[in-house]
């Protein structure tokens, strides 16, 4: 039988510069209260100007590299989770591979879907190393909306950060997060709440704190159902950092006390695709184990539900 494929180490990478939002509240009218205790982005990492969703991700290598050993020539499969790739054509995976000097035999290809999107990776990326029986895998994810937001658009211009990160994983991990359920929606008609006109990001965030709302505490209760499971015996759970006041209610609605989860992205933002892989390496980073929940959700308007259990391999 062979050994489980589980989650080693997840690298990350956030941008040296970043931008105060202090001045942008007092400017579209907003107090002190509502940008830390509602939207909780005090500030945003900001990329370089020069700097791509490849360089992004190629950081985010480099410090997954610095927690684990990891040997590129033993990697079967590279997929980067971005709606904003270094260029329209190759995919950006292809970039990476080539950078990185990785073998012939590695399958390569990107996932367009933000906020929802590191679930739908981990999945489908799980599902791809058993179907094929692989034993090393890469997810990276990276989606900076610095060219689509309007500046002077106060639904948007307040929210997103740069970020990237690098995921392993791999068969023959001593420790790790095991993918034991998951759970994946669209809601009807609802695809404009998030869309590009006009060259720039619109956003409607009555529409997505609606079907978030909706939505996602029903889905996770019936993903925690098929596993015989309820959130009381959830030790953690990660909600993607859409705001604070989104993060908030989430756990007010689910009834978790609030040790068990954590808005923990006022310094750097909104960070997209990137936002769960970030939680997940500082919960890990603090030594968290035990059962767990990644719940992303947004463009689409999708949802994306990963269930995780922390195992050991005995000796």
């Amino acid at each position: 039988m062979s050994s489980p494929i589980k989650i080693a180490q997840v690298g990350t990478y956030l941008p040296a510069k970043i931008r105060s939002n202090e001045g942008k509240a007092a400017k579209f009218g907003y107090d002190q209260h509502f940008l830390h205790e509602k939207l909780g982005f005090a500030s945003i990492a900001v990329r370089a100007e020069e700097e791509t969703t490849l360089d992004m991700c190629l950081q985010a290598f480099r410090d997954l590299k610095r927690k684990t050993e990891l040997d590129v020539k033993e990697i079967q499969l590279v997929t980067v989770v971005t709606q904003n790739p270094t260029l329209k054509i190759p995919h950006t995976s292809a970039m990476l591979h080539n950078q990185l000097g990785m073998d012939k035999g590695c399958m390569t290809f990107d996932i367009s879907q933000g906020c929802s999107g590191y679930c739908h990776a981990l999945f489908i990326v799980k599902a791809l190393m058993e179907a094929q029986h692989l034993d090393h895998a890469l997810i990276f994810t990276c989606d900076s909306y610095r060219n689509l937001i309007d500046e002077e658009d106060r639904n948007v211009s307040m929210i997103f950060g740069d970020g990237a990160t690098a995921t392993l994983l791999s068969r023959t991990a001593g420790e790790g997060f095991e993918l034991r359920g998951a759970s994946f929606g669209t809601v009807p008609d609802s695809h404009d709440c998030l869309i590009i006109q006009d060259r720039f990001l619109r956003m409607e965030g009555g529409r997505v704190f609606q079907y978030a709302a909706q939505e996602i505490p029903k889905s996770i209760a019936e993903m925690l159902a098929q596993h015989g499971l309820t959130a009381e015996e959830v030790d953690f759970f990660l909600f993607h950092q859409g705001s604070k006041y989104v993060v908030d209610s989430l756990v007010k609605l689910m009834r978790i006390h609030r040790e068990r989860s954590v808005f923990s992205s006022g310094t750097y933002g909104n960070t997209v695709s990137s936002s769960l892989p970030i939680l997940l390496s500082e919960y890990q980073g603090a030594g968290g184990k035990g059962t767990i929940v990644l719940s992303g959700f947004g463009v689409g308007f999708t949802w994306g539900h990963c269930l995780l259990k922390y195992t050991e391999t005995e000796e």
